[in-house]
């Protein structure tokens, strides 16, 4: 998606008073424009900074993109993409957002994109990157999971046999477990003394 901010972000409409870096900003655009993936540490860490530095300067909020399929499973990076001070569709399935945005207008070109991780330049998808299943099949076995479906009563709709869905729901379990910690908050050392008035 970047490609599209990138249309749409110039240096021009950047702020002057110092809220980004415009050479910041004059290097991302550039290299999304060249067709040139963002790297993950150098690059999505820069975009990070400057979304929360423009937001805390600002009063604004940052708003979290991960939908409850990758919420769930922990696909996100925790001080990365997952780093929000609100995230609006973490109780939607993929499938939803995807009616969601129709509903909104987002523009066709914009919600037939395949989606990829976005962070390596391999042609892959987040269904061969983490999932194993198609984006639909892994929203349903996330459903029945939640529902307490068995395997034998989910397949139909999934399309797999109940022996695949049995491995679905235990990929899921494991996965929830691995991310635990991604969804847990800070830990204080000490008790904090003060107040917010």
């Amino acid at each position: 998606m970047a490609e599209y901010a990138a249309d749409l972000l110039s240096p021009a409409q950047v702020r002057r008073d110092g809220v980004f870096a415009p050479e910041a900003v004059e290097h991302l655009v550039r290299k999304v424009r060249s067709g040139r993936p963002l790297g993950v540490k150098d690059d999505m860490a820069l975009v990070k900074m400057m979304e929360h530095h423009y937001a805390d300067r600002l009063r604004y909020a940052v708003a979290g993109t991960a939908n409850l399929l990758e919420h769930d499973q922990g696909f996100f990076v925790k001080h990365g993409d997952g780093a929000a001070d609100v995230k609006p569709i973490a109780h939607l399935y993929k499938s939803q957002v995807y009616q969601l945005a129709a509903y909104l207008g987002v523009p066709e070109e914009i919600r037939s994109r395949r989606p990829t991780t976005d962070t390596y330049p391999l042609e892959q998808s987040q269904e061969e990157f983490y999932f194993g299943l198609s984006l639909e099949q892994t929203d349903l076995c996330l459903y029945a999971r939640d529902h307490d479906l068995s395997p034998e009563v989910a397949a139909e709709a999934v399309g797999l046999t109940p022996e695949q869905v049995a491995r679905a729901y235990r990929s899921i379990d494991a996965k929830r477990a691995a991310a635990r910690y991604l969804h847990e908050p800070a830990v204080l050392i000490e008790p904090c003394r003060w107040e917010v008035r």
